[in-house]
């Protein structure tokens, strides 16, 4: 749901930079909300991946009691800074980028996201049932 709302934010903001004269064309406009949006769904993709992927391959299963296990457990610590450190290297690629035209400021970021959520989709599917299987 938080997803939905960070990209409808996007589309906003989109609109607004249109309305105020950001963009040149429709159709630069159009790019724009469909990268935002790409960049939203990779990332909601990757970390819940990735989350799942860190969840089976560092189980805390000796607590006792469930606070334990979200405050101390090393999976939910690398599930939160893993995806926050990838968010802040999309900022970077997108300044780097701004450097050089605007859409290699789009395409670096969307770039990576796409990479880590692919690379994160196929390590949970090639390793999550054996992982699984393992608890």
């Amino acid at each position: 749901m938080m997803d939905i709302a960070i990209a409808a934010v996007f589309l906003l903001f989109t609109l607004l930079g249109w309305k105020r004269g950001l963009f040149r064309s429709l159709a630069e406009l159009a790019a724009m909300a469909l990268a935002l949006l790409l960049a939203s769904l990779f990332f909601a993709l990757g970390h819940a991946s990735f989350g799942m992927l860190m969840g089976l391959t560092y189980p805390k299963l000796d607590a006792v009691n469930e606070a334990v296990v979200i405050k101390q457990s090393l999976a939910v610590t690398l599930s939160m800074f893993v995806p926050m450190a990838a968010i802040g290297a999309a900022g970077g690629l997108y300044w780097l980028g701004g450097k050089l035209t605007p859409w290699v400021a789009i395409a670096l970021p969307l770039a990576l996201l796409a990479l880590l959520a692919a690379a994160s989709t196929a390590a949970l599917a090639k390793q999550g049932p054996s992982l699984l299987r393992a608890l």
